[in-house]
Order: C-alpha cells, then sequence, then structure tokens
C-alpha cells in the first residue's frame, strides 16, 4: 500500500457523498490485519484525526473552516447522525468546495462542523460503527498535531497500519451489505 493512500482516503472522506469511492481493492490490498483491528480505541482515533489534518492539507479549504473545535464537535454529532443529517453536511460541501469561495465567521465554522459530521457520520450511518470506536480527545490531538506542523507521535507507517486494521474490514462489511440488499 503506498503511504499517501490513507492520506486521500482521508482528505476524500468529505466527498463520500458525491459518488467518490473511498475503499477500493487497488487502495486497500487483500493483507492479514486481524492483528491491527485490535489497537486500542486511542490509537485508531489519533490516526484518523491525523490523517484527517493531513488529507485536508490539499484542500482549498482555510483555516478557519477547519477550525478544531467546530471539526471535532462535527465528529462527535456523526457519531449519531441519522441520514438527513449526513445529507446536510454534504450539501453545505458540496456547495463550498464547488464554489471555491472561503467562508468566514459562523459560516467557516459550519463548514469545519460539517466536515466532522461527514467524517464520522458516512461511517455511523452506512457501516453502524459503535460511538465507543473513537475516542474524540485523542482524534483531537492527531488532528491538531498535523495541523500544527509538528510530528505525530507515530510515524506514517504506523498510522497508515492502524487504519488499515480498521478500515479494512469495514469496507468488507459495508460490501457485504451492499452485495446483500
Amino acid at each position: 500500500m503506498q503511504k499517501s493512500s490513507i492520506w486521500k482516503i482521508a482528505g476524500l472522506s468529505v466527498l463520500l457523498s458525491l459518488g467518490a469511492p473511498v475503499f477500493t481493492h487497488a487502495q486497500i490490498p487483500p493483507t492479514d490485519v486481524s492483528e491491527l483491528a485490535e489497537k486500542p480505541v486511542q490509537d485508531r482515533s489519533y490516526a484518523f484525526g491525523a490523517m484527517m489534518a493531513k488529507g485536508l492539507q490539499q484542500s482549498n479549504l482555510s483555516a478557519e473552516e477547519k477550525d478544531l473545535d467546530a471539526f471535532v464537535k462535527g465528529c462527535k454529532a456523526g457519531m449519531n447522525c441519522d441520514e438527513a443529517s449526513l445529507k446536510k453536511a454534504n450539501e453545505v460541501l458540496r456547495t463550498r468546495l464547488q464554489s471555491g469561495t472561503v467562508t468566514t465567521g459562523e459560516a467557516a465554522k459550519d463548514v469545519a462542523y460539517q466536515l466532522g459530521v461527514n467524517a464520522l457520520g458516512q461511517l455511523a450511518v452506512y457501516v453502524d460503527i459503535p460511538e465507543s470506536d473513537f475516542d474524540m480527545d485523542a482524534l483531537r490531538e492527531g488532528f491538531q498535531t498535523v495541523s500544527d506542523g509538528k510530528t505525530p507521535r507515530m510515524t506514517e507507517e504506523q498510522l497508515n497500519q492502524i487504519l488499515q486494521g480498521y478500515f479494512t474490514p469495514l469496507h468488507a462489511r459495508k460490501t457485504s451489505k451492499r452485495g446483500s440488499r
């Protein structure tokens, strides 16, 4: 797996609702990741926050539109959102990304909030992950570390391994659900 593929997944998670495939066999090759799926929630959350921040570095969003507090608040809300809330988040993000116009003030905080809703809401709504799968404090730490330009406490390879161990089984579960419909 290329190191950058997980980071690209992070940045593209915002675009899930726009029809972009997030997890494909080309991006996450079949490997034995069973031992990686058991990594502590804090490590997975930190890795997810770090990868989201790294993925968003390549976006045209302003720093204000990536507000840490609003993003984490949105992530928390995303863990309990329904399809209507997710649809609203996706519409806000689609409008912002397609317009290319930077927002400020409350509108910028809303973009950051909706990024969080989208990031974890996709998983909560479509894969039924439990709220206990993510620790918001650790997610915040990972996101802030990378956003601040600091070196994460894990190597890029470790972050990728943790995320691959978590997302590969989810991808299989999502594919299985889709096939049974």
